[in-house]
């Protein structure tokens, strides 16, 4: 179902009457009625990636999920952790795309870290740099400017 005007209708005219003791129930239902089919239908618009959740301990789980996701990337590839290490490059971008531009910022960079880069960079042919930030303390990851 695609959001259309009837939906904002009936969306607008129950907003309005919330006041209304009367009508109030009814127009909550509506409400969240309208809500409930308007995600829907977002959700299904989303392009699905590499979807999967692991548990506690679930690394290997974990790491196939990840690697698929950061192989999905077709132009950029943002990652942010404070404490990424050289192992990124042979554990997870090991599969990323040559022509994917990789951006990594970490709290610190080490010269391990620096070491690996040049490395990977000069295996795969691949544009990607590292910087480094103070203020780094959570961790994403965002692909092709579109999903994180």
């Amino acid at each position: 179902m695609k959001w259309n005007q009837e939906e904002a209708n009936t969306f607008r005219s129950s907003t309005d009457v919330l006041g209304v003791e009367l009508l109030r129930a009814n127009s909550l239902s509506k409400i969240f009625g309208t809500l409930h089919r308007a995600i829907g239908d977002l959700e299904l618009q989303v392009p699905s990636v590499g979807a999967g959740t692991s548990g506690p301990g679930a690394i290997y789980d974990f790491t196939k999920v990840l690697k698929e996701l950061l192989a999905s990337a077709t132009e950029t590839l943002l990652i942010v952790d404070p404490v990424l290490d050289e192992q990124v490059f042979t554990g997870y971008l090991s599969t990323v795309q040559p022509q994917v531009i990789v951006r990594l910022l970490v709290r610190e960079k080490t010269d391990a870290m620096k070491s690996a880069l040049d490395a990977f960079v000069a295996q795969k042919n691949i544009a990607a740099e590292l910087r480094e930030s103070s203020g780094v303390h959570d961790r994403i990851v965002c692909i092709d400017g579109r999903s994180c």
